[in-house]
């Protein structure tokens, strides 16, 4: 499982918004329907700085519910971003084979 970390791959189950797919032959990790729609809240965040409530409610206008606690668990997660961190790399990180949800925001926001 480490192997897989460092070369980039995420051995786990795929966080909220992506799901595993196999093209060609190859396991991948995409983003569905819930993952564009977190896409716009972490540009809300970025570009807006509104507060998870209002993000919440955006979401939830545009189909999505989720609880407050699901959605900030998202937003400092830097997988979003194409990062992968998990205990078997001991505090390293690596770049994820993954598309982003949201390019820089986890970095920008640090």
């Amino acid at each position: 499982m480490k192997e897989r970390l460092i070369r980039g791959e995420w051995p786990c189950h795929a966080p909220l918004g992506y799901d595993h797919v196999t093209l060609n032959g190859q396991k991948t990790i995409v983003i569905n329907e819930t993952g564009k729609l977190l896409r716009k809240a972490f540009l809300w965040k970025a570009n807006e700085g509104i507060s998870t409530v209002e993000i919440l409610k955006r979401l939830h206008g545009h189909g999505l519910k989720l609880t407050k606690q699901a959605i900030g668990k998202a937003l400092v997660n830097p997988f979003y971003c194409g990062i992968l961190s998990h205990s078997l790399l001991n505090g390293e990180v690596v770049e994820g084979k993954h598309e982003a949800c949201e390019q820089g925001y986890f970095s920008n926001s640090q």
